[in-house]
């Protein structure tokens, strides 16, 4: 796990954390420079199963991920979800179709790309998404025991060390506990 600071398009607010997740070196490379140059930090991970790690150590601003990778898949796509149900997952594939996208979206993506990837069109993206989430923050609200059985996160496929942490988006100024 590689973790980028700088940036130089960032003025006034700390620059959104990009989590990275491609198997192939040299494309995750290429988005990381590119991205990086956009201003943000960046996290990558090689695979899935590094990707869902890297989440539960730390719920990025955003994720952009391949969906053909190991540990990857729909399943991926969905465990990601579940795991920050907030955060936009931006998904990438050189193996896709309609029916492909239609999958990544109704398991949780909030935006898809075929590659070859055009940049200009993934930044825009990127950064259409950061600027919608700018105005909203998040409230985590750690339950005092689980919602329904054991364990609300853990059936979902997420580290059982934070089984019980339920997530909420709100904007700016609302602080409302809802169950």
């Amino acid at each position: 796990m590689v973790t980028y600071s700088e940036g130089s398009n960032v003025e006034s607010r700390t620059p959104a954390v990009l989590l990275v997740v491609e198997d192939d070196k040299d494309m995750r490379s290429l988005l990381c420079d590119e991205l990086w140059g956009e201003g943000y930090q960046l996290r990558e991970a090689s695979n899935g199963e590094e990707g869902l790690a890297a989440v539960m150590r730390a719920a990025p601003d955003l994720i952009v991920t391949d969906l053909k990778m190991p540990a990857g898949g729909f399943d991926y796509v969905h465990r990601l979800r579940s795991c920050v149900p907030g955060c936009p997952i931006i998904v990438m594939t050189a193996f896709g179709d309609a029916q492909t996208k239609d999958e990544a979206m109704k398991n949780g993506a909030t935006a898809y790309f075929d590659k070859p990837v055009r940049l200009s069109e993934l930044k825009a993206t990127v950064k259409q998404l950061d600027c919608c989430t700018e105005h909203w923050q998040w409230i985590r609200v750690f339950a005092r025991s689980p919602p329904r059985g054991e364990g609300c996160l853990r059936d979902r496929g997420c580290s059982t060390n934070r089984a019980f942490i339920k997530i909420r988006k709100a904007p700016l100024g609302s602080y409302r506990n809802e169950e």
